[in-house]
């Protein structure tokens, strides 16, 4: 395999020109090359994508044309959606409840009448359907249906799914430099079957170009990345797929599907290259490769909540729009920093607090200074990943001043309202909740009967929350949360605050 990149550091090109794969034939008929070309704007979008060789001519599709809306609360969490076509959507065919028993372990000792079983790393092996076989390293090997095999699964020395046999066929994969398919081969004739272009994001599978026939397969994905359709150019027929929240749709056919994520069609189960994910379960079958760095229950996904956040590899949850791995590059270094930053002054203490539990807030509070010396393009770099922006190469450092300054002047001018309450106020408390999220609050005030108010500033009437405060100010107001290091007057370290909703203030 081989990569091209453009000043910005973005894959324009990949090639393949032939490979010697493990247990197969290599690719018949000689040298093999195909290579996908992309083209962007300016904000990173990408304008075209070429192929070499070509596909087959498109037929034009039949007119389709659907909208779709969608509300949130203060949040930022996905509350309600709407279209003028419901057959893009997928809805139960009726109403039902099935209950879940777990042990201490978190894992599931019944769903409805099923009993699954689990084996001893903790890895799902039977779920009243199939049976699973793993390897040392917890990676699905096998599915067996009774005395049936089903299929079975081959990895590489890094970990990557490389081959998987169902029934005769034997099929092959190429990855790249993201364990993502980008060619797949007959591991018995040799012949390639079809590859695949994306696009920027880690699961943003563009177009499947099968070898044979010459034709292409076009993904249209939802704000999830999911594939809510596919445009056929041999036929021009556009398919129509859609999910209920945790994944389940009425076919499990194709390729790629919920969030964009491999499926594989004999059994139900969606790769997600770090393990395996099982949407009639809404969980993993494999517990976290990472530990409890990723939660407490090692077999949730997303914390639960599908509608709002993704995990890309099957070990971090993230929102659809940020999150990248520079982000967390920068902020397990100061993660590691963390004990030297803690010996400075009490207001760099808080830089690095925020740093670590809350990286779009930091850089919200510490753009500015970081900008005067001299770190406005790391900075701005890593601000896209905390804050869900794309054009962050676009931001000018007299504009992200001004933005600062707009921001601080607005928080001081609702400072000054609160003090003339004569309620007891307390400047950037930061806040852990239940679940072990912290996020910093602008204001936390309590009046003279003892009743406790949170406040978040939010200059603009636009500007989103960070990631953090998305994930702690709702369960704030549902469960509360506790005061965390040395605390502000009045509000010390360790001080319960009660369930309490967090008031976001927004200026013009």
């Amino acid at each position: 395999m081989s990569y091209v990149y453009d000043l910005a550091g973005r894959v324009i090109s990949v090639s393949d020109t032939g490979a010697s794969l493990v247990n197969a034939l290599p690719p018949s008929g000689g040298t093999v090359s195909f290579a996908t070309n992309l083209s962007y704007d300016a904000l990173n979008r990408p304008l075209a994508v070429n192929w070499n060789p070509t596909p087959a001519p498109a037929v034009a599709p039949t007119t389709s044309s659907v909208a779709f809306g969608y509300s949130y609360n203060q949040a930022n969490q996905r509350i309600g959606q709407t279209t003028n076509d419901a057959s893009w959507w997928l809805s139960p065919a009726a109403a039902s409840t099935t209950t879940y028993t777990a042990n201490n372990l978190d894992q599931y000792t019944a769903v409805g009448a099923v009993t699954p079983s689990y084996d001893g790393n903790g890895n799902l092996a039977s779920d009243g359907s199939f049976t699973y076989a793993y390897d040392p390293e917890n990676r699905l090997t096998g599915v067996m249906q009774g005395a049936t095999t089903v299929a079975s699964y081959d990895f590489d020395a890094q970990g990557r799914r490389k081959q998987k046999t169902v029934g005769s066929a034997k099929t092959v994969f190429v990855t790249d430099a993201d364990n993502r398919e980008v060619l797949e081969y007959d591991g018995t004739s040799g012949q390639v079957l079809r590859w695949y272009a994306y696009g920027l994001g880690s699961n943003e599978a563009l177009n499947q170009i099968e070898v044979p026939s010459a034709t292409r397969t076009s993904f249209i994905p939802d704000i999830q990345g999911s594939v809510q359709a596919t445009l056929a150019s041999a036929t021009g027929t556009l398919a129509k797929a859609g999910y209920l929240p945790f994944g389940q749709s009425a076919a499990s056919t194709g390729t790629f599907r919920y969030t964009g994520q491999r499926i594989d069609p004999e059994t139900g189960l969606y790769y997600y290259r770090a393990r395996m994910y099982a949407p009639a379960l809404g969980r993993f079958l494999q517990p976290d490769p990472i530990g409890t760095q990723g939660g407490l229950n090692l077999y949730a996904y997303v914390g639960n909540d599908p509608l709002n956040l993704i995990d890309p590899w099957g070990w971090e949850r993230q929102s659809p729009g940020g999150g990248g791995s520079l982000l967390q590059s920068f902020t397990g270094y100061l993660s590691s920093s963390f004990d030297a930053l803690s010996r400075i002054p009490s207001g760099f203490r808080d830089m690095a607090q925020d740093a670590v539990s809350d990286p779009g807030l930091f850089l919200q509070r510490a753009e500015p200074a970081l900008v005067g010396l001299g770190m406005s393009a790391p900075i701005m770099a890593v601000r896209a990943g905390a804050l869900g922006e794309t054009n962050a190469a676009a931001t000018i450092p007299h504009q992200v001043l001004a933005n600062r300054a707009a921001g601080n002047a607005f928080e001081n001018a609702v400072g000054a309202s609160l003090e003339q309450t004569g309620v007891t106020i307390g400047r950037q408390v930061t806040i852990q909740t239940q679940s072990g999220v912290r996020t910093r609050l602008d204001f936390l005030t309590r009046d003279s009967v003892g009743t406790i108010r949170c406040i978040e500033c939010k200059a603009s009437p636009t500007a989103s929350l960070t990631r953090n405060q998305g994930l702690g100010f709702p369960e704030i107001g549902q469960q509360g949360g506790t005061v965390v290091g040395a605390g502000k007057p009045g509000f010390p370290g360790g001080i319960k605050i009660p369930p309490t909703a967090v008031d976001i203030i927004r200026g013009p």
